[in-house]
């Protein structure tokens, strides 16, 4: 099965202003390459510039013609795609345990779930979940990319479970630990006047507290506490513009490194509905392309929003917060905290010492 293709909208630069889409393909090896589509396969989008450039539509409204030109790309896509050959015994065990273990259940996001069991399912092909060997299983995983194996895998053992092969489990081997991006504070200051608004307070936000990009987008002015130090988290703005539980479904509190509060007042001082617009801008990308810019030869540096969260944790562990604490204020696991930020020489204190500690440094 040919690997999906995504679409992303190019806005208009100095440079001619039109808009464009390019076609985003990923290879079996993970890699992607970036194609932009010519204006003669797309006659909708030349229609759409020349608009644009005789003044008949505005900035936003070109820009709402050309997300709804890409959705109708998805569906043209769906439409031509072959589906991919699969045993009809794996589709209805997975019909069955989704009906029995998570059609009633209050998950964030139900469709996710759904959809990464049947990628689990199509990754195996023809074969029979019910008879075919650890080996055969290992074997068709070992097709995906790197980084999907092993979630395809867990999704086969929860299914092969539920079918009542205790006999077997597809184990994989566990991963290296993973090249952590992230940018010192000082390098978060170079960065920062590279960037425009909003992207600038997000990257600053996202620094300052570890937040999710969906938690700082489900942020409220009340949940700034203890005179600017604390942040109470407890929901997140889902791209379809939802406010739901956090990712764990627990709420924490965590602390603001104090240069990153200007932002966060700036933020929270902006109107909810216009926060929740921003939702889905691609704040993130931009954020990377900077750094890239910025460090061409480095990229380490090459940080995303999520780099950003990650620079946030190697900020207080450099800072002889302990990593349980960390966890704690990310919202993590130690476990993961650990596979990712071992190395760094912590102690540990209670929640007001740390945010006197941070205000200190």
């Amino acid at each position: 099965m040919r690997g999906r293709d995504f679409f992303h909208v190019r806005k208009p630069g100095a440079a001619g202003k039109r808009w464009a889409i390019a076609r985003q393909r990923r290879g079996a090896d993970g890699k992607s390459t970036y194609t932009v589509i010519p204006e003669s396969d797309l006659p909708e989008l030349a229609g759409i510039n020349r608009a644009f450039l005789a003044g008949i539509h505005d900035f936003a409204q070109a820009y709402a013609q050309v997300l709804d030109l890409r959705k109708r790309l998805y569906k043209r896509e769906r439409e031509a795609d072959p589906k991919p050959l699969t045993h009809a015994e794996n589709v209805a065990l997975m019909e069955r345990y989704w009906a029995s273990e998570y059609l009633d259940r209050d998950i964030v996001d139900p469709g996710s779930m759904k959809r990464s069991l049947r990628r689990a399912v199509e990754a195996v092909g023809t074969l029979s979940l019910l008879t075919a060997s650890r080996q055969d299983l290992w074997l068709a995983l070992a097709n995906l990319p790197a980084e999907k194996q092993r979630r395809a895998a867990s999704r086969l053992n929860q299914l092969l479970r539920f079918a009542g092969r205790t006999d077997v489990r597809v184990r994989l081997k566990r991963p290296e630990r993973p090249d952590v991006r992230y940018v010192t504070l000082a390098q978060l200051r170079e960065l920062s006047p590279k960037l425009t608004q909003p992207a600038r307070d997000l990257a600053w936000i996202a620094f300052a507290t570890g937040l999710r990009a969906g938690e700082i987008f489900g942020l409220r002015p009340e949940s700034v506490r203890m005179e600017g130090r604390e942040v109470y988290v407890e929901s997140q703005i889902v791209p379809s513009g939802q406010r739901r539980p956090t990712k764990t479904r627990e709420p924490r509190s965590t602390l603001v490194v104090p240069a990153g509060l200007p932002a966060l007042e700036r933020w929270l001082a902006r109107p909810e509905a216009e926060r929740h617009a921003l939702r889905n801008e691609r704040y993130s990308k931009e954020i990377r392309d900077a750094a890239r810019r910025l460090w061409p030869h480095e990229p380490r540096r090459h940080v995303t929003l999520h780099g950003l969260r990650h620079s946030f944790a190697i900020h207080l562990l450099s800072k002889d917060i302990a990593i349980k604490r960390v966890a704690e204020l990310l919202g993590n696991s130690v476990v993961v905290c650990e596979r990712y930020y071992a190395g760094f020489k912590t102690a540990d204190d209670d929640l007001a010492a740390l945010a006197k500690r941070l205000a200190k440094a």
